[in-house]
């Protein structure tokens, strides 16, 4: 039969790791300490690309179940709920 693909996603750590990725080691954790003011814009670089990671997920078979975990409170993780839902 074909493959069967299940995508779970740790979005807290895909989050902060594409920040740090594109804003420099550890400067997710050195932010948070700033006020909203001063980091909107590198939030903003460091966008997420779901989609994407789930047209790799789907290269492997047909996707049978998608899931996203993360503190959803966060407004960090809030802003990619249209992509998810």
């Amino acid at each position: 039969g074909a493959t069967r693909v299940a995508v779970y996603l740790d979005f807290d750590n895909i989050v902060i790791s594409r920040y740090d990725q594109v804003n420099g080691r550890n400067s997710f954790q050195r932010d948070k300490a700033k006020s909203p003011e001063d980091a909107q814009e590198r939030p903003a670089r460091a966008t997420v690309d779901v989609g994407a990671i789930i047209d790799f997920a789907s290269s492997f078979g047909t996707l049978v179940l998608t899931r996203a975990y993360a503190d959803w409170s966060a407004e960090i993780n809030a802003g990619y709920r249209g992509q998810l839902v």
